[in-house]
């Protein structure tokens, strides 16, 4: 979104050019569109699990990947894995 565009929705609505931007960055996943980045449920999620305990953020973090390795496996995707040299 041109910032000419963003500055006026800030404008109108009484609202930060920052919030605007961070609007439009979220739709994205909201959406469905794009796979780097959490949608807004995903956030909900993570941040109760992160008040409730440091660890739940762990804990997401496993469920996730275990999520997306089971995807993965069903579609048939292949993922490299990184690999360490020291």
């Amino acid at each position: 979104m041109p910032a000419a565009a963003r500055e006026a929705l800030a404008r109108e609505f009484d609202l930060t050019d920052q919030a605007i931007r961070n609007w439009v960055k979220q739709f994205d996943p909201d959406q469905g569109r794009c796979e780097d980045g959490l949608n807004t449920e995903e956030r909900a999620e993570l941040r109760c699990l992160v008040d409730v305990s440091p660890s739940g953020y762990y804990v997401w973090l496993r469920r996730t990947a275990s999520q997306t390795a089971r995807e993965d496996a069903i579609s048939g995707v292949t993922r490299r894995r990184a690999v360490r040299t020291t």
